[in-house]
């Protein structure tokens, strides 16, 4: 038991703490405030009131949201592979939580505390978002200072407010159009170029900036149609991600539809559908959304109490129980006017079908539309005009049948006959990488180079240096394939051809090439998830064993699921397709490469040879070899010298081990 001095003392010293501020060793909050804060609150507000602080011997448990870190390459959302605890379980640091799939690669998330797993806010399969809680986890600080809250405590400020909507005179609202999380850890990037100024136009994918950052310029469109607001920087200026960019002015649905249903009030009364109040992120919880997921409830429509404007469960139910107790009738004026949830890319994409996204029932998230929506919505036929069929009249006499005459035209069965339906499924997550990479390549003019190489010699070297491993094998390695060979001899013609390894940086309205020193070669490797493109880091600096057990490596991981860092950083691409089958090949390169190569089927083939100075035929291993190259910066006579190189080490192979 402490001496009431000391409490005072104690109590005195809380005080000057929390009015300073927060220091270097932490800070004391209010019990509230500490238990409740978000998990993404950057900071501890000042208190305006002297906290009581007394010591326990007593465990103090804390609840921490652990949240789903960004993981890179401009990646927002992870499917849930599955959970590895359950709520309950008791873990430490470095626990294996639960695992996660992008559409880059599956990543395993340890813990980074110790104690009780609470709540888990998905479950298997659902689709996790970048900086949202995946679980909560309580830990207990032992002997701690626990906090007791003021009497009438002054409220802190508020923290800073997600980017919503504001009404402006004359039926408009201004949104603040935020500098979207871009990947790579980039928090700033330097603005190169506005497109627009203020009062200019726009409409949705309207280029509005370029800004670049210290991996690539970017070209940001809009989201809105509108008319451009407040310009917040300037060129040259650094923009910070998750701030304004620039303001829009929209018309706001919300009012035209009020005015136009007090307009029609004043004759008949109409009921609407409910209007959409949130046109850009929804702010609610995980459980929020599982709860309007049960009830049927479109969180698009409804209004947040909460902080911020978040939207509660109480929210959710007092929406449902409103729409129940409301009659519905045809669509009103704010009905045919309310905003449907679909992204920038889906709105895109049913401009280009001629699809009119009011009509469609989205089948994603909160009834969000995707594409998938769209093709459905268009391969559905053309609805006919139905015509009223008469009453039928009581006739006097009796209906005569008559058999259908030779003129008539008789349905044919296999007319009656139900053609095989269609089925849409989603690209997996591995399919929309490639989609997405892909069609950027279509920007990208290839030069095509195809050539054979002799691979006795290749062959000769090979069978000696897994007869050597046989009896001594290099770490765990007993037998080698050609491709650490062929890897080596590739990064030693890179030496002579630097250009090869290089890549372009678009920079505003100059374009600059990067000379890559490291020579990261990537390798295409067909796997039960679809095609992907781990590299073999710095193969300047290694053996062909090392290149082997690298390779080794990278297949046994596949099986499971690569790491990011497996997956980027590429320079420049060999694909071994020949394995499978196949002679030419027309790979395609990249928007980060320069190069890649396809490696087709070795075959046997007889060929003209001299012989002790008669021309004889002899069997040769030749290897078709197909290459493309970015032709904006490569010519045809670079890439077939480049490639002469490469085949002089494979037909040469001694002069791999002499460089």
């Amino acid at each position: 038991m402490l001496p009431i001095t000391r409490i005072a003392g104690l109590a005195r010293r809380a005080s000057s703490l929390a009015l300073k501020g927060p220091s270097k060793r932490g800070m004391i909050l209010p019990l509230s405030s500490m238990a409740f804060a978000p998990a993404t609150q950057p900071s501890f507000q000042r208190l305006a009131t002297p906290a009581r602080c007394f010591h326990s011997s007593q465990p103090t448990h804390k609840k921490v949201p652990f949240l789903l870190a960004d993981i890179g390459e401009g990646i927002t959302e992870c499917e849930v592979i599955q959970w590895f605890v359950k709520e309950g379980d008791r873990i430490e640091q470095f626990t294996k939580i639960c695992e996660v799939q992008s559409d880059k690669a599956s990543v395993e998330i340890t813990s980074r505390y110790d104690g009780v797993v609470g709540k888990l806010y998905y479950q298997k399969g659902d689709m996790a978002r970048v900086g949202a809680p995946l679980v909560d986890i309580e830990t207990e600080e032992e002997g701690g200072a626990a906090v007791v809250e003021a009497p009438a405590p002054v409220k802190a400020a508020p923290a800073p407010a997600a980017a919503k909507p504001v009404s402006v005179p004359g039926g408009k609202k201004k949104v603040p159009f935020l500098l979207a999380d871009i990947g790579e850890g980039i928090t700033e990037c330097e603005l190169i170029q506005w497109f627009v100024k203020e009062g200019d136009q726009i409409e949705q994918f309207t280029k509005i900036c370029e800004v670049q950052s210290d991996k690539a310029s970017v070209e940001i469109t809009s989201r809105y149609d509108g008319v451009v607001g407040k310009l917040y920087y300037k060129q040259g200026d650094m923009a910070r991600v998750g701030t304004p960019l620039v303001d829009i002015e929209m018309e706001d649905a919300s009012s035209s539809a009020v005015s136009e249903s007090a307009a029609e009030s004043s004759t008949t009364p109409v009921a609407s559908e409910p209007e959409v109040v949130n046109h850009g992120e929804i702010f609610a919880t995980p459980g929020v959304h599982r709860v309007a997921r049960e009830n049927g409830v479109n969180l698009a429509h409804v209004k947040g109490t909460g902080k911020n404007g978040r939207i509660t469960n109480e929210d959710v139910l007092n929406f449902k129980a409103n729409a129940l107790s409301s009659p519905t009738t045809g669509k009103g004026a704010a009905g045919a006017k309310a905003d449907v949830l679909a992204t920038p890319a889906v709105r895109h994409f049913a401009k280009e079908q001629g699809v009119d996204l009011s009509l469609v029932k989205g089948t994603g998230k909160e009834g969000r539309i995707t594409k998938e929506d769209v093709l459905a919505f268009k391969s559905q036929p053309a609805p006919t005009p139905s015509t009223v069929a008469p009453t039928p009249q009581p006739s006097a006499k009796p209906a005569t049948t008559t058999p259908p005459s030779q003129s008539q035209p008789q349905a044919s069965p296999s007319a009656t006959q139900q053609s095989p339906q269609e089925t849409i499924k989603p690209l997996t997550a591995i399919q929309k990488a490639m989609f997405k990479q892909m069609t950027k390549s279509l920007a990208i003019p290839h030069f095509g180079y195809a050539d054979t190489v002799h691979l006795d010699a290749a062959i000769s070297f090979r069978n000696a240096l897994n007869k050597h491993l046989a009896g001594s094998p290099y770490k765990g390695v007993s037998k080698v394939t050609f491709m650490p060979i062929f890897m080596k001899a590739l990064s030693l013609a890179l030496v002579e051809y630097p250009l090869l390894n290089a890549k372009v940086l678009e920079d505003g309205t100059d374009v600059k090439l990067v000379y890559r020193g490291a020579h990261n070669i990537g390798v295409a490797m067909d796997t039960n998830v679809g095609l992907i493109v781990p590299n073999v880091k710095n193969v300047q600096d290694k053996s062909i064993l090392d290149i082997a057990v690298e390779l080794d490596r990278l297949k046994e991981a596949a099986k499971k699921g690569l790491s990011t860092a497996d997956l980027a950083g590429g320079t420049i691409t060999l694909s071994n397709i020949g394995t499978i089958g196949g002679n030419w090949m027309h790979p395609v390169c990249v928007t980060s490469e320069v190069c890649i190569g396809a490696l087709g089927k070795t075959e046997r083939v007889p060929r003209f040879e001299v012989v002790n100075g008669v021309e004889t035929v002899v069997g040769k291993s030749l290897m078709p070899v197909s290459w493309n190259a970015d032709h904006r910066v490569v010519d045809g006579a670079t890439m077939a010298r480049f490639v002469q190189v490469w085949k002089k080490y494979l037909e040469n192979p001694e002069l791999i081990g002499a460089v």
